[in-house]
């Protein structure tokens, strides 16, 4: 069967974070959504993947490239405009040739597992998750185990289609009959062919990804599988414990603590004195100051965190800079958006927002501040 990854939507809720980039290039566990999607395919040995990219498509084409990284060949299709996962299916048409083929949504996550059981399949299927928020495509109408309708969300239901689906072929000519909805072209074939398979979903083999929550609930469970794999130093007086993966040219100052699952990528530096608690993810680049504590944060690239400070729950985007004695306790979640720059002592209140190079100035209690915005 051929893959159709959907890489291309703008995930307007995690604004600022996804401001020039899909949903997919978010990072979970130190690594890109995608990144955890290809990995899994190719474990399930899938060699060939089609991902139809949009919003932010320069970043997905640079950090997945070919595939040959991921031991998945992959391919392109460019959906200029965001219309639906009908019609992004539809752009990748002239591509597909195989009789079956296995769509996915880069956006969120599913274990394994249950790829599998929906790869397995003998008939159309689609996996069915609890959680209404997911109903991408409407409600499935079961009868004696199998789907026979796509309905509208109902709130009375407590099933919803997750947007992976095992399809034939001939879905891409009813596409063209219901103007791309995906929704109506498997209502359309339903009634038509007859039943599909439903796959359900098991408790912690699906996520989706809407809000930044999710986000780091998916942080959370991707972490739990971190190697214990150090390439980087670990100074004298250092101190770890559990599983810390710690990546090329990275160093960890001597008095320094680290309890895992910890992810440091390339090139970060930490101490000493600092602390790292579970769930603390760093991608490339990043500076930790002395008698810093992180704890369930996921930080990205080219980022500095001032001595003194206590990140909690949070998501830290590229380049952000943190002054000393920073407080950023997340309660459900923090976001801080790229190039944003908090003076020392600044205090952001749970579930807070500072937009893409906002300023704040020292010593500033905050909740949130917009794009561009200055608390002085």
């Amino acid at each position: 069967m051929q893959v159709v990854i959907l890489a291309a939507g703008r995930g307007m809720r995690l604004r600022p974070l996804t401001h020039d980039r899909p949903k997919s290039m978010l990072n979970a566990a130190g690594r890109p959504m995608v990144h955890h999607l290809l990995e899994n395919l190719a474990t399930l040995g899938v060699t060939e993947a089609l991902l139809v990219v949009g919003h932010g498509h320069d970043r997905v084409r640079a950090y997945v490239g070919d595939g040959t990284a991921f031991g998945v060949q992959v391919s392109y299709v460019q959906q200029d405009r965001q219309l639906g996962p009908g019609h992004a299916l539809a752009a990748a048409g002239a591509l597909l040739k195989d009789p079956w083929i296995l769509l996915l949504p880069a956006d969120a996550w599913y274990h394994p597992d249950l790829l599998r059981r929906l790869m397995a399949s003998k008939s159309p299927a689609l996996v069915q998750v609890p959680d209404l928020r997911s109903a991408r495509h409407g409600t499935p109408l079961l009868r004696q185990g199998k789907v026979v309708d796509m309905q509208e969300q109902q709130a009375e239901s407590t099933l919803a289609s997750g947007g992976a689906y095992l399809l034939e072929r001939r879905i891409l000519t009813a596409l063209q009959d219901v103007d791309y909805s995906l929704r109506d072209a498997i209502r359309n074939d339903l009634h038509s062919h007859g039943p599909w398979a439903a796959i359900n979903a098991h408790p912690g083999e699906y996520i989706d990804v809407i809000e930044l929550q999710d986000l780091l609930e998916l942080h959370s469970r991707l972490m739990a599988n971190i190697p214990d794999h150090h390439e980087g130093t670990i100074e004298a007086g250092a101190q770890v414990i559990g599983r810390v993966e710690l990546g090329p040219g990275s160093i960890v100052r001597s008095g320094s603590i680290l309890h895992g699952p910890i992810h440091i990528g390339a090139n970060c530096e930490i101490g000493p004195h600092a602390v790292l608690l579970p769930g603390t993810a760093l991608r490339n680049h990043v500076r930790v100051e002395p008698f810093t504590l992180l704890s369930k944060c996921a930080i990205s690239s080219n980022v500095i965190i001032g001595s003194h400070s206590r990140i909690e729950n949070a998501v830290l985007d590229n380049g952000v800079t943190l002054g000393s004695f920073i407080r950023l306790e997340g309660g459900l979640g923090l976001v801080v958006g790229a190039d944003a720059n908090l003076a020392s002592g600044c205090c952001v209140g749970a579930e807070g927002k500072i937009g893409r190079g906002a300023k704040v100035s020292a010593g500033r209690s905050v909740h949130t501040v917009p794009d561009g915005g200055v608390a002085v």
